[in-house]
Order: structure tokens, then C-alpha cells, then sequence
């Protein structure tokens, strides 16, 4: 990415005047780091002159590895003590305009456990069973110069919407929230960020907005625009940063 970004960067400088300004595109491929993984995505960015020393930046991301991988990632096995035990199997993630939409099934079971038992190996009978169907809908939002996803939408249907025990039916419900909560936490925890090498800081990326949209047929993508600094200390850091990788000759 690096070398795409200098030859960019230079066009943008050399052919970018008063009275000629063009746009530079490359395309790059990086990864998106969870807590357990790295998801491989690829981006398109555009670069534009918005000024003497501001080049503007857009990125367009594909992010479909990225959605297949999250209905593992917020498939949780919760709540197992004593008292209960609820699984969350997440089965759909679809890109719509600019949400993500996800949906799948929990199932809940309450047990008799006597006293303040924790450990499930001390449960007695299952004494309420339910399942029920989750559906979250999340949006981006930028934060610290990322993109991050939040849960602003929470959909729980029990399979029965009526028991005897009102009360076994709503800490089923109470618990499957908790669940829900958790995997929500999970999502918003996976930074999408411009994809710039540390060395190259002094360009001063500066993100304005950005979000997720659907790239087609549902598959999950994202968007970033901002501008960075191409004044000339900056120039500088970005040769200095280039020798240091043995992309151009070490000076003479």
C-alpha cells in the first residue's frame, strides 16, 4: 500500500495545480482486527485536491469477509449456571442502504436449582423452555477517526407469546436481553479505520464522515472520506518513511 500511496500522493502534487486537478485512484488490501482474528477486506481510495496543502480522501471498503465472519463471532453459549442456560446461534447478516441487519435464534431453558447454587452440574428438572428469534439492526458511527457499528434496533420474539408462569417468561426475557447485549458488544468492538502505515502520521488523515452501505445483493461495504496534509514537512516524513522501507534508495 505504501508505494500505491507515494506514486498517488506525487501525481497529486506534481499534476495538481491552478488550473489542472485530477483524481488518483489504487486499490489496497488489508485486514480488520477482532479480538481472535484478522478478516482480509479490500478498499478502493480516491484522492483529489481540495486545496494547497489538503488532499481529500475516499475510501470504499468490501466488507463481505468481514460480514461472513460475524455469525460465528455473535454465536454465544451464555447464562449457564445453576438457574439457566441460553444459547444464541446467529444465522443472517444483510447489508440494507446504509444498516446491517441480523437475525437468529435463542433458546432458553430454566431449571430448579435450590439455594445459591452456581455450578450447572447441581441443576435440577428443566422447569421452563423457550425459544425465541432475535433481530438487531445496527448502524456505523465515527468515532475517534473509525467507524464503529451500534446496535440501535432490538427485536425479541418468543416462539410462544404466552406461558402459565408470567414470571418464568419474563426472566426468559430479561436473560435473552442480556444476551443480545452481549453480542452487540461484540459488534461494536471491531474498529474499520483508513488503513495508513504509522510512519506516514505527519499526513495527518482526518476523517469527516463515513458509514456502511450495501455494495449489492446484500453484501456488506463501507465508506470513508476525509482529507490529509501534503504540505511539505509532511511530503518529507512520507520520503523518509518510504527509505525506511527500502521502497526508494537511502540517501546519497
Amino acid at each position: 500500500m505504501l508505494l500505491s500511496l507515494a506514486r498517488a500522493l506525487g501525481l497529486i502534487c506534481l499534476c495538481a495545480g491552478p488550473a489542472v486537478a485530477r483524481d488518483v485512484s489504487f486499490s489496497v488490501a488489508s485486514v480488520l482486527r477482532t479480538e481472535t482474528n484478522e478478516i482480509p477486506y479490500s478498499a478502493r481510495i480516491t484522492l483529489s485536491e481540495v486545496g494547497p496543502s489538503r488532499v481529500g480522501f475516499q475510501t470504499h471498503a468490501d466488507l463481505r469477509h468481514f460480514q461472513a465472519a460475524l455469525p460465528e463471532m455473535l454465536s454465544l453459549d451464555l447464562n449457564q449456571t445453576c438457574r439457566a442456560h441460553l444459547e444464541l446461534g446467529m444465522e443472517r447478516v444483510s447489508a440494507r442502504l446504509d444498516a446491517l441487519d441480523l437475525s437468529g435464534r435463542i433458546s432458553a431453558a430454566l431449571y430448579e436449582c435450590e439455594g445459591l447454587r452456581t455450578d450447572p452440574a447441581t441443576r435440577g428438572s428443566a422447569i421452563y423452555q423457550q425459544g425465541l428469534t432475535l433481530e438487531l439492526t445496527a448502524a456505523a458511527v465515527l468515532e475517534d477517526q473509525c467507524l464503529f457499528m451500534r446496535v440501535d434496533q432490538v427485536a425479541l420474539t418468543p416462539d410462544r407469546p404466552t406461558a402459565v408462569d408470567l414470571d418464568l417468561e419474563e426472566e426468559v426475557l430479561e436473560r435473552a436481553r442480556a444476551v443480545s447485549e452481549a453480542a452487540a458488544e461484540i459488534l461494536s468492538r471491531v474498529p474499520i479505520c483508513p488503513d495508513f502505515p504509522p510512519e506516514l502520521q505527519a499526513l495527518d488523515a482526518r476523517l469527516q464522515k463515513g458509514g456502511t452501505k450495501d455494495i449489492g445483493a446484500g453484501y456488506l461495504g463501507a465508506y470513508l472520506e476525509g482529507h490529509i496534509d501534503v504540505s511539505p514537512a509532511a511530503i518529507v516524513a512520507l520520503l523518509n518513511a518510504l527509505q525506511h522501507r527500502g521502497v526508494l534508495p537511502p540517501r546519497p
